[in-house]
């Protein structure tokens, strides 16, 4: 699915779209880390939301994403709260059919 930043107070207003194809948890958290670091200082101080949606392996048995606290300070001097949407069998059956999420959420929002 990939990482939706926007704005906390307007989820229409989207700052970045990361990772459109990606799904798994532990590619997404260090794109999102690097984005935050190469945007601290150049977007306006503010609340900001980055939605990561995943889907776990059917045959996952542990381990996953890690966010350290040295990256949690760099959400937090940029304001972004972090959430998780785990996705299911919906996700898998799209991705198999090579619909992207970014589209297929844009489409279902009309």
């Amino acid at each position: 699915m990939g990482i939706s930043i926007y704005k906390t107070d307007d989820i229409s207003e989207e700052i970045a779209y990361l990772c459109d194809d990606e799904w798994d948890l532990p590619s997404l958290l260090p794109a999102l880390v690097q984005w935050a670091a190469r945007n601290e200082g150049k977007i306006a101080s503010g609340r900001y939301v980055a939605d990561i949606g995943f889907s776990i392996e059917d045959d996952a048995t542990g381990g996953g994403g890690v966010l350290t606290v040295e990256e949690m300070k760099v959400l937090i001097s940029l304001g972004i709260d972090v959430y998780f949407s785990e996705y299911g069998q919906f996700s898998k059956q799209r991705a198999e059919n090579n619909t992207p999420q970014h589209e297929a959420r844009r489409n279902t929002d009309e």
